[in-house]
């Protein structure tokens, strides 16, 4: 006697000629050289197997397609996440390109503030020299001033007691002209 196993169907093992997940197989066997009683009978349990298992069969694609089905919708909500997040990424290496920009403009004006700060120090020491320059000059003519004026105050008073008495003529007058100081 041969074995004869039905086609492989989803779920059946075609090593053991059992349905996985049965504990029972149905071996179905064919005597070589004609066909009796027993083809008939084999016949008829080859379809009543397969009809049993058919069932059992497209309980399975069905289960199969919805897992497909849950795979494809959670594989598109996962592009979806992607796609988000790239759109996410993009938005905000916007902004980072924006406080980049910034910051690098803030730079530059700090620079420029210090190179400001540096001649506005520069102007302002020259401008003290000029003003310590200025003070000085005015203090050497108040001296000056002072001397000048000390000096002929003192020639005029010198002169008013040479003209008091002393060597003149009665007019008192010293000879000297009109009695003017010059």
């Amino acid at each position: 006697t041969t074995s004869y196993r039905p086609p492989a169907l989803s779920g059946l093992d075609p090593e053991n000629g059992q349905y996985v997940g049965q504990e029972e197989s149905i071996d179905f066997t064919t005597t070589p050289g004609g066909g009796t009683n027993n083809d008939e009978h084999s016949h008829q349990e080859l379809l009543q197997y397969t009809t049993q298992h058919s069932d059992l069969d497209t309980a399975l694609l069905s289960e199969r397609t919805s897992e497909l089905s849950t795979i494809h919708r959670d594989m598109s909500h996962i592009s979806d996440i992607q796609r988000d997040l790239a759109s996410l990424v993009e938005i905000q290496q916007d902004d980072i390109d924006l406080v980049e920009d910034n910051a690098m403009e803030s730079a530059q004006y700090a620079e420029s503030g210090l190179n400001q700060l540096d001649k506005a120090y520069q102007l302002w020491y020259e401008l003290m020299a000029r003003r310590r320059l200025l003070c000085r000059v005015l203090i050497i003519l108040a001296l000056l001033l002072f001397v000048w004026s000390a000096l002929f105050h003192h020639r005029d008073h010198d002169d008013d007691k040479s003209n008091d008495g002393s060597g003149g003529n009665e007019d008192g007058d010293t000879g000297g002209g009109e009695g003017g100081r010059w």
